[in-house]
């Protein structure tokens, strides 16, 4: 999928770009019952890699994260509350519901769409160390007939940060052509747990529960 801003903006910053719609090396379908036509293209590494080669278009540069992280399991703030069970509801008619259930055994979140546990068609069923829960303000855009978004992704907020069994409130901030950033409420910047990051944006109208206990109780 592509949308006209996401169009000029690859045109403004004048971006090196991979599109299958402009007939780029590398892209083919799989075809599997039941799944609709836009999830069905795959991209391959070994091939785009490649055509990266024969456009002069590697890089060599050592790539810093933009973000810090923790060695060990501490807590994730002297004021976190218990979060073993994570419901985000999103609004509008074509709302669905994304859960996240901690597993203790192995200290990460298991993801699910609905009462289904979310796969990867390649690595089986997704996990996540950190889960970064971010509201930013949205509405629809005027005159689009698909029914668009606008999401002011410079304006900050609140959001809450989920981690090792517990859940904290957290701010967020983010400048144009600068990855997001996340602080405690006192200002300090967040650290995460080493292991994979969900960033689950939400419009601050979305229901965000966030339960312990074995059963899921606050």
């Amino acid at each position: 999928g592509a949308s006209p801003e996401g169009y000029r903006q690859i045109k403004d910053r004048e971006m090196d770009v991979f599109n299958d719609l402009w007939g780029a090396e590398g892209f083919f379908r799989q075809h599997r019952e039941g799944v609709s036509y836009e999830h069905t293209l795959f991209a391959s590494v070994a091939e785009i890699r490649e055509s990266m080669h024969e456009r002069d278009m590697e890089r060599s540069e050592k790539l810093e994260s933009p973000w810090s992280f923790a060695r060990g399991s501490g807590s994730v703030s002297p004021d976190a509350r218990e979060a073993l069970h994570v419901e985000i509801g999103y609004p509008g008619s074509a709302g669905y519901t994304v859960r996240y259930r901690f597993d203790g055994q192995r200290g990460i979140y298991q993801r699910y769409i609905g009462d289904e546990p979310h796969a990867d068609a390649s690595s089986g069923e997704i996990f996540a160390a950190n889960v970064l829960v971010v509201e930013v303000p949205s509405w629809p855009k005027p005159g689009d007939t698909e029914g668009r978004l606008h999401m002011d992704m410079f304006a900050g907020g609140d959001g809450w940060f989920i981690s090792g069994g517990e859940a904290c409130e957290i701010e967020w901030a983010m400048e144009p052509h600068s990855p997001m950033q996340f602080f405690h409420q006192n200002g300090s910047s967040l650290r995460l747990r080493q292991g994979k990051t969900w960033i689950q944006i939400v419009p601050p109208e979305a229901d965000v529960d966030i339960k312990g206990g074995s059963n899921g109780n606050e």
